[in-house]
Formats: C-alpha cells, sequence, structure tokens
C-alpha cells in the first residue's frame, strides 16, 4: 500500500484506487479514506505515520495505575466509578 501512496503524482485518485482494490481487495481502505491520504501525498507527505495528537496526553492507563485500580477494586467491589477515582 505505502508504494501505491507514494505514487499518487503520477497517477489519478481513480488509477490509483483501481490498484489499491487490486491489490487488497476487500481489505481494501474506503474510497473516502483512501482519497484522505491521496491529498495528503499529492500535497508533499512522506509518512504514513499518524501526525502527532495535540494536548496532554492521556496517563490515567499505564501499568502502574491499573494496578493500584484492581488493588482497590479488589479490596471492596461494591465501590462507585467515583469513589475509585
Amino acid at each position: 500500500m505505502r508504494q501505491i501512496l507514494f505514487q499518487t503524482g503520477k497517477k489519478t485518485f481513480t488509477e490509483a484506487f483501481q490498484m489499491l482494490q487490486q491489490a487488497y481487495g476487500e481489505d481494501c481502505l474506503s474510497r473516502t479514506q483512501y482519497h484522505k491520504w491521496y491529498q495528503r501525498f499529492k500535497s508533499g507527505r512522506t509518512s504514513i505515520e499518524d501526525d502527532p495528537k495535540s494536548g496532554r496526553p492521556s496517563t490515567s492507563m499505564d501499568d502502574d495505575h491499573v494496578e493500584k485500580v484492581l488493588a482497590v477494586i479488589g479490596q471492596n467491589r461494591h465501590l462507585t466509578v467515583r469513589e475509585v477515582a
């Protein structure tokens, strides 16, 4: 898929999407999703990785927090979500 995405400057959107469909069949991106990627690469993008997210990173799902929450719930299964927080 990466090679097809990088060749967008050489093909029309329809030609490139047809190549993607032939290569991936039912596992192909939707036409809408491919169009978004096609436009990004046509405008000069070179990476297929997602852009960094803005805002504060999530810290509540690390292993340390999960262990602490499980320990609290293990001691008293009748706690509400607010009481655990």
